[in-house]
């Protein structure tokens, strides 16, 4: 009887630990998916800068996302910049003929000879983001300046050339901490 039950009881466990391992793949779309999670402002007191943190959340369904090495001509993570003025955001064009602005590149998040769904987190670090200090002189033209309120738009490109949507990240005061 001890023998049966204790076979009963394995069959049991083995049975359970089959069922917990074989989990279904998720069926995300061949387009990537992204949402904001969460913004990080980087100080450098030294070299009197910030640079931004931006992690989103991603899903891919056919996990196509990132190069190694980079493609210096295919940007794959796109930021666009945007300032409030009376209360309103409004984007900022001033890097359209500064490449790459703030757009960049995401590094290889499953490897080329590998398919299927991917989810994660990713986070970017624009370059130093430079606003003018009082008492220097900068063009009239210049996007911000200290105590702007900013937002950064962001979507991501997979090497199949399909884009994400678009996320809002919350809101960044120019050199804040200055």
């Amino acid at each position: 009887m001890l023998v049966k039950n204790t076979t009963y009881f394995f069959l049991v466990i083995i049975l359970g630990l089959v069922v917990i391992g074989c989990k279904k793949a998720p069926n995300y779309s061949k387009e990537p998916v992204i949402e904001f999670d969460n913004l990080k402002v980087n100080t450098d007191y030294a070299d009197l800068v910030d640079s931004v943190k931006i992690t989103i959340k991603f899903q891919d369904g056919d996990g196509d996302l990132g190069n190694d090495p980079v493609v210096p001509s295919y940007f794959d993570f796109f930021v666009d910049l945007y300032k409030k003025k009376n209360g309103v955001f409004t984007r900022v064009d001033y890097y359209d003929t500064i490449p790459p602005g703030y757009n960049g590149y995401m590094p290889l998040l499953s490897p080329y000879t590998l398919t299927g769904p991917i989810d994660g987190k990713i986070t970017y670090i624009t370059p130093p983001f430079l606003a003018p200090l009082p008492g220097h002189s900068y063009p009239a033209t210049y996007p911000y300046k200290k105590d702007d309120t900013l937002q950064f738009h962001v979507r991501i490109r997979d090497r199949a050339g399909n884009y994400s949507n678009w996320v809002e990240s919350e809101d960044y005061i120019v050199w804040k901490n200055f």
